[in-house]
Formats: C-alpha cells, sequence, structure tokens
C-alpha cells in the first residue's frame, strides 16, 4: 500500500512538471536541428586581394577551384600593395597574392584559420592548373612520369559494421541521460524539501526504500519518455540507424540508475538551489568537453568520475559495443554506494534542518 500511494505521488508530480520533461527533449532536438542544418549549408568565404590587369590568372584560378565544396573564394581587385597590406593587417583580406612572371607571390597570416585555408586552396588551384597544362601538352612525358612512380596508391572502400555515431547525435544523447536525468533527479528532492513533504516522510513509518524506489522508476519513466522521443526522431531525420538490443537496455538502465543516484544524493545533502545547480554543471560539462580537452591534465582528473564513465557505457552501447567492465563495476558501487547514504540521510537526518524550515 505504502508504495502504490508514493508511486501515486511520484506521478502527480511528473505530471505537474510536464514543463521540465517538454524542455529536456526540446533542447537536444533543437540542437540537433541548429547543427545539422548549419552543417549542411554552412560555407567559409576567403578573400584574396590582387593587383590589377591580372584578370587572366584569376579566372584561371577560378575555374581550378570551383568544384572545392563549401569554399567560397573571392579575388578583390587593388590599386596598390600598401593598400592590401592595410586590409590584410585590419582582417579585411585573408590573404593577397601578387604575380612575377609565372610566380604567385602569396601573403597571408598562417596564425589565422582563414589564412591557412586560402593558402591550401590556392596550392590546390595551382596543382591543378599544372596538371591540366601538362596532360593537355606534355602527354607524353605525363607517361613517363606515371611509369617512373615508385607508389600506387589503390583506394578501397570498407563498409563497418559498427559505424561511429554522429558527433551531433551524441551531443542530445549525452544531455538525456546525462543532465536532463540528474536535473530531474535533483528536482524530485528539491521538491519535497520545497514543499515540507520530505519532512513528513522522514517522521512516518514509511519504509525508506520504497522512497528512493518509486522516485527510481520516476526518474526512469521520464527517462523513457525523453529517449524514444529523441530516438524517433533521429531516426525519421536519418542521422543514425539504431540497433537496440537487451544489452544496450541494460546498460542505459545502469548509467539512468548510476546518474540519478548522484542526483538524489546532491538533493538529500544540499539545500540552496544555487549550489545544486553549480554542483551539476561541475559533474556535466566537463564530460561534454571531454574530447576538446583530451590531452590535459584535467581530462585525466574528469576520466575518474562516475559521469564520465556512464557516459562511455553509454557511448560504447549505442555503437553496439560491450563496455568496459571496469566502467560497469564502477557504476554499479556508485549506484549502491549512493543510496546507502541516501537512506541513511533520511533515517538518521533531523527533517527540519533537512527541509531548511525557518521560523
Amino acid at each position: 500500500m505504502q508504495f502504490i500511494t508514493l508511486m501515486r505521488k511520484e506521478i502527480k508530480l511528473l505530471l505537474k512538471n510536464w514543463q521540465l520533461l517538454f524542455v529536456s527533449v526540446l533542447v537536444p532536438v533543437l540542437t540537433l536541428i541548429v547543427s545539422y542544418v548549419t552543417s549542411e549549408t554552412s560555407v567559409v568565404e576567403i578573400k584574396i586581394g590582387y593587383m590589377q590587369n591580372s584578370d587572366s590568372t584569376i579566372t584561371l584560378l577560378n575555374n581550378s577551384i570551383k568544384d572545392i565544396d563549401e569554399v567560397k573564394l573571392d579575388f578583390l581587385e587593388f590599386d596598390s600593395i600598401d593598400e592590401m597590406e592595410q586590409d590584410l593587417s585590419n582582417a579585411d583580406l585573408d590573404a593577397y597574392i601578387i604575380f612575377d612572371n609565372e610566380i604567385i607571390k602569396m601573403y597571408y597570416d598562417a596564425s589565422n584559420t582563414k589564412g591557412q585555408g586560402s593558402a591550401s586552396v590556392i596550392n590546390q588551384a595551382v596543382t591543378t592548373i599544372n596538371t591540366n597544362n601538362l596532360v593537355e601538352n606534355y602527354p607524353d612525358l605525363v607517361d613517363k612520369v606515371n611509369e617512373s612512380q615508385c607508389f600506387y596508391i589503390e583506394q578501397n572502400n570498407v563498409e563497418l559494421n559498427n559505424k561511429p555515431v554522429n558527433p551531433l547525435v551524441v551531443f542530445g544523447f549525452i544531455w538525456i541521460f546525462l543532465y536532463s536525468t540528474l536535473n530531474n533527479s535533483v528536482n524530485q528532492i528539491q521538491q519535497e524539501k520545497g514543499t515540507k513533504t520530505l519532512m513528513y516522510i522522514i517522521k512516518s513509518p514509511i519504509n525508506k526504500v520504497n522512497v528512493f524506489f518509486t522516485k527510481q522508476l520516476a526518474v526512469i519513466f521520464q527517462f523513457l519518455l525523453m529517449n524514444s522521443a529523441y530516438l524517433i526522431f533521429v531516426k525519421l531525420v536519418g542521422l543514425y540507424d539504431f540497433k537496440i538490443t537487451l544489452y544496450s537496455i541494460l546498460m542505459w538502465l545502469i548509467v539512468v540508475l548510476t546518474v540519478s543516484s548522484i542526483g538524489h544524493l546532491i538533493g538529500m545533502i544540499f539545500n540552496n538551489s544555487g549550489i545544486m545547480l553549480i554542483v551539476e554543471l561541475i559533474i556535466v560539462f566537463p564530460v561534454l568537453m571531454a574530447d576538446s580537452i583530451s590531452t590535459n591534465l584535467l581530462s585525466k582528473f574528469i576520466s575518474f568520475f562516475p559521469t564520465f564513465k556512464a557516459t562511455r557505457i553509454m557511448l560504447d552501447s549505442l555503437q553496439g559495443e560491450f563496455g568496459s567492465i571496469y566502467d560497469i563495476v564502477l557504476c554499479i558501487g556508485t549506484i549502491i554506494t549512493c543510496y546507502i547514504i541516501n537512506c541513511t540521510i533520511l533515517i538518521k537526518k533531523d527533517a527540519v534542518k533537512l527541509c531548511d524550515i525557518t521560523s
């Protein structure tokens, strides 16, 4: 009877928080849409200056790079070298070129990404021009060069059984598995404290295990709603073809239990919502940035986070791979430890102090 009553209460709270649930699904979906559209339509514009009376050579360069995707090259005509130098220093130009007979002198900032890009594009254009010229005017020489090559490249396309998950999709899954699940579980305890119902739970003869068990079921239900909506969207867009197995479901359950147990512990220890939010960010966002900081000391520190281990298990399961036994054992240990502490706090902690009641 206690279990049913507690479960009804959790369902009511879940229905009350439909805005939070909606946002939890909306954020990764919107992020995926924006990232996908941006990646499909983004074009890098590179501005290169040149001196007057060089139109024929510029036309030749333009024709050689017209097939390069995602790059738009604008050649701007100038009256003097000084003007080009000034515009380059003001970042109005990414590079400029000067033609000296058959030599193309190029000037650019090597520390600038667009400067590097302009050099790469011009090099590619010159290589194409020279190659076309050899093939057209010196076919015999081309045959001799080909015959004298030391190595030849044979390219073979290999279809991988387990293709890596699209990076655009990964963020959404990490958001749902990690941040949304953590935030929902913290919010469960925070609501209990805010409405002072936690005080009655502590003082009443309710089985403390049932309290966390019903909360855990509610978190799993929230996760299923969020993840199902996201899976359907990703499937419809065609970004990734998931093969959900019994093993992957088991791994997802371990991940959700790990993250939610940490969330319940945060909610039990802290009363201030601001501090709770800071702790959540400390736990989650370094994991989101782990790939970009994989070479420094901070990354090694992050690798010990239970949330990092849980994320790694989740990513492995998405690719149909068996996660590290060490990671799985650590996550299970985290679940057990957190809930032992949570139940101990409920049994031992003073209800008034825990709910932060002031006169």
